[in-house]
């Protein structure tokens, strides 16, 4: 360590060739002459590869210079509602939020009001722009580390400190917040949209928070009815019905959605809806790519799908679901080729400020619509704050708080912060996955996608790597269960055994002593017999 201006030593280990195939050596570098090829540097810290989820998650951290925030709500937060005028109450609205089970960072909620002929439907995302005051220390902390870092299997390294994100930001049951609304007037009986959406500064009120199961379930029980709206569960299949509508407008092959390693087929209308609603990244292909992998590698397609769920959906008469299961990519194993083909022949995403070159007129390539933004999570992008400052500005008619030259420069960071958080969960995906496997290993389906000639690898895919994939998961969990328990009394009954030997052991042992000492006993009472009179007198 450097105390004044001195390096001191604080620790040594000798340097051997296990200590360095199974570390990695964190270096401050101190000098690099003209002279050298290499740098001068020190050791500041020997992090252990591959001992648990932990150590694993240390080193990404260091190689992508994050680390949780050490800032509090006193440095840059404020709880007076500057644009507080502006703002609606609109908490007697049935409002709801489906998010993944557990979550707690909630950005957005939708809310459904029905009127004459028409209905009203809101997507409000937290108004976190109103809490974080522009340039504080809160507001450069979250800059510049540009999002929130997930970490599959432990805590993920958040945007905001946890306290503030929970308890002031997060669309939370029952809790009042502000918000940022953009609201839709739609006809009942075509689920189309009536006149411009309007956006708006609102005051909501969650009624019910759901996870994307639960949602799944009330959706696929309700869709095909005639809609109502006397309550949350009937405001969420008006929300689909919706949803649904739309996206056969923006899309001519609406039904198709691009496999995840998160949702499984025949079971994602939640998702979908959610989508339609808040749809999150840009990519533009090159069209002479396109026509190239059109001609070349779709013609060698070989149809084989997946049947066992399709037919469990025409059983149920789930339309829905049969659509998504035939319409899927992940059920049909020569696809998984073709998807990575089509994936290389895209070009890069790209943040780019609008009307700024001719590159900002491309618009969404598998969205299919003519301009596109980020905006639906604040509490986990910094580049969503930056959008919500600009709509309180023209909701608020006030000049903007960014010029045009200052928005350029921070969409090259927003490129910048996405990627590398991106490419952060998917290393952090790995390690956990790896670490896992190390203490019990997992039945997999995968496909081989490339055989690269010559070497002694081959990429292969998982199509459903996916959470609660198998049927029969909850069975096999478990079954898991009783074989643990099973196991546990097992081990507990070979203790008790090993006990009951050893307390036998020491009876015997004490037994064994007492027979001894009789037997001393007795000898010694021989010995007195054969003595005369007078000599037991003496």
């Amino acid at each position: 360590m450097q105390i004044d201006g001195r390096w001191t030593v604080v620790a040594s280990e000798p340097l051997n060739e296990k200590l360095k195939q199974n570390s990695v050596f964190v270096v401050q570098v101190i000098g690099w002459k003209e002279q050298c090829y290499l740098p001068l540097g020190n050791v500041i810290d020997i992090i252990p590869v591959g001992r648990s989820l932990d150590d694993g998650l240390r080193i990404l951290n260091g190689e992508f210079k994050v680390e949780p925030t050490t800032c509090t709500s006193d440095e840059g937060f404020s709880l007076a509602d500057e644009d507080g005028m502006h703002r609606k109450d609109i908490r007697d609205i049935i409002t709801f939020t489906v998010d993944p089970k557990d979550a707690q960072h909630l950005d957005d909620a939708i809310s459904v009001k029905e009127m004459k002929d028409h209905y009203e439907l809101g997507i409000h995302i937290a108004d976190v722009a109103s809490f974080v005051i522009h340039g504080g220390e809160l507001d450069e902390n979250a800059k510049k580390l540009g999002a929130t870092y997930h970490c599959s299997g432990s805590k993920n390294i958040n945007m905001f400190p946890e306290e503030l994100s929970i308890k002031h930001f997060s669309l939370l049951l029952n809790q009042l917040r502000n918000v940022v609304s953009l609201i839709f007037k739609i006809n009942k009986k075509t689920d189309m949209i009536i006149g411009k959406p309007k956006f708006q500064l609102s005051k909501i009120t969650s009624d019910k928070q759901l996870s994307y199961e639960d949602a799944e379930e009330i959706i696929s029980k309700r869709y095909k009815k005639t809609p109502k709206f006397d309550t949350v569960e009937d405001c969420i299949t008006v929300a689909y019905r919706f949803a649904k509508a739309q996206r056969k407008i923006r899309l001519v092959d609406w039904a198709y959605c691009q496999p995840d390693d998160q949702r499984l087929p025949g079971k994602r209308k939640a998702n979908l809806m959610i989508e339609e609603l808040s749809v999150l990244f840009n990519a533009k292909p090159d069209p002479e790519k396109i026509e190239e992998f059109k001609e070349n590698t779709c013609a060698k397609l070989i149809p084989l799908s997946f049947h066992v769920h399709i037919q469990v959906a025409a059983r149920t008469d789930d339309i829905d679901k049969m659509v998504d299961l035939i319409a899927a990519d992940d059920i049909h194993p020569p696809l998984q080729p073709v998807i990575e083909a089509f994936r290389r022949c895209s070009s890069k995403a790209y943040v780019i400020r609008s009307n700024s070159s001719p590159k900002a007129e491309v618009g969404h390539y598998s969205l299919n619509v003519a301009s596109y933004t980020q905006a639906s999570s604040p509490i986990r992008r910094y580049m969503d704050i930056v959008l919500q400052r600009l709509l309180h500005s023209i909701i608020c008619k006030r000049d903007a708080p960014y010029s045009q030259t200052e928005i350029s420069m921070l969409c090259s960071q927003f490129e910048r912060d996405i990627k590398n958080a991106k490419e952060y969960e998917q290393k952090a995906e790995r390690i956990s996955y790896a670490v896992s496997m190390t203490k019990q290993s997992a039945l997999k389906l995968a496909f081989v996608v490339s055989i690269a000639p010559n070497k002694d690898h081959f990429a292969v895919s998982f199509p459903f790597n996916k959470k609660e994939q198998n049927p029969y998961s909850k069975q096999i969990k478990e079954f898991d269960k009783r074989i643990q328990v099973a196991l546990d009394k097992k081990e507990e009954l070979k203790r008790i055994q090993l006990a009951l030997v050893e307390k036998n052991a020491l009876q015997r042992s004490q037994l064994v002593e007492e027979i001894e000492e009789l037997e001393r006993q007795k000898l010694a009472l021989e010995k007195i017999e054969e003595l005369s009179e007078e000599e037991v007198k003496e």
